[in-house]
C-alpha cells in the first residue's frame, strides 16, 4: 500500500521538520523509518541491530550507513506541525 499524495510532505524540509522527525525516529511508538537496501535491513552494516533507521535531513531521509534516500515523510507525524488536518 502506498501512502496517498496528500498526507505526506516532501523535502526540502525546514530545520523545525528535520528536529521533529528525528525526535519522531527515537521516541515514537510506532516503527522508526527504515532503510531500504535488504544489506542494511539484515543489519549487514551494524549486527547489533536488525534494520537500518534513517536520519532526517532538510533534503530527506537517508541512511547513514549506505546513503539510501528517501524523499517524504507523513503529514501528520508529531513535531511537525501539522498533526491535524484542516
Amino acid at each position: 500500500m502506498s501512502p496517498v499524495a496528500d498526507d505526506l510532505i516532501r523535502p526540502p524540509w525546514t530545520d523545525e521538520q528535520v528536529d521533529g522527525l528525528n525526535a519522531y525516529q527515537k521516541h515514537a511508538p510506532f516503527h522508526e523509518f527504515t532503510c531500504g537496501n535488504d544489506d542494511c535491513r539484515a543489519g549487514k552494516p551494524d549486527p547489533r541491530s536488525r534494520y537500518a533507521p534513517l536520519r532526517a535531513t532538510s533534503d530527506g531521509w537517508v541512511c547513514d550507513w549506505c546513503g539510501y534516500r528517501q524523499a517524504w515523510a507523513f503529514r501528520g507525524m508529531p513535531g511537525l506541525g501539522h498533526e491535524s488536518r484542516d
